[in-house]
Parts: structure tokens; sequence; C-alpha cells
């Protein structure tokens, strides 16, 4: 049984879980947008854990015992995007030594799929 990390969105709001066995530790993180979604959840090897939204927010977190240590940060890309005049979508996120590094997403093109329901 090893560790799980997951990003959940419930009533309009982000929350993780992180699973580790029998101890789960659950935390708050922010609204989040309808159009707004994490992307990757990528685990550094200190183990710090970071999620990436969409929006070029990213949380990093990181497991305390009791509680999940949480910060926030905003990823500045190009807005609108050089290529397309379009918005920018953040990836993947990964925390290393004191920065975290990001993967913006800021050309070609976005493809809207209908479902059948």
């Amino acid at each position: 049984r090893g560790r799980g990390w997951f990003a959940e969105r419930e009533a309009g709001v982000l929350r993780v879980r992180m699973v580790d066995g029998d101890r789960v530790l659950e935390r708050e993180l922010a609204a989040l947008p309808p159009s707004d979604f994490v992307q990757d959840i990528k685990i550094a090897p200190d183990g710090r854990v970071a999620l990436a939204r969409w929006s070029g927010r990213v949380h990093v977190l990181r497991d305390r015992g009791a509680e999940l240590e949480h910060v926030e940060l905003f990823a500045d890309a190009p807005r609108p995007c050089p290529l397309t005049g379009g918005p920018p979508l953040l990836y993947s996120a990964v925390p290393f030594g004191s920065s975290v590094f990001a993967t913006v997403y800021c050309g070609g093109a976005i493809v809207q799929l209908p479902l059948d329901e």
C-alpha cells in the first residue's frame, strides 16, 4: 500500500487528498472556476507535490505529518500567447530546489469535441 495524491473538485472548490496506507490528509486549496482544471500532479524527489492548473496557478504541498503544508503560486506566462492571441495553458509543474519549473502551452490549437449524452 503506497501513497497517493488526489485532486478533487467539490461544489466549485479544489481539494487535495493524500492517502498513505491508513492515513488520510485533506486540504481545501482554492475556488475552482468551471473552466479551470488540475492538469497534472508531479511528485518531486524531496516529497513535495505540485498541482498544475490550466489557469497558471500551481499548488505546492508537503506532508508535514498531521497536516498538508500549502503554497499557491502563479506562473506569469505571456498573455495573450504571441502565436495564437489566446490564453496560455499551464500543464505541468515540478518543485526543484527553491523553485518551481512549469511548462506552459502557448501555441497550436485546442479542439473542442462534443460528447453525446
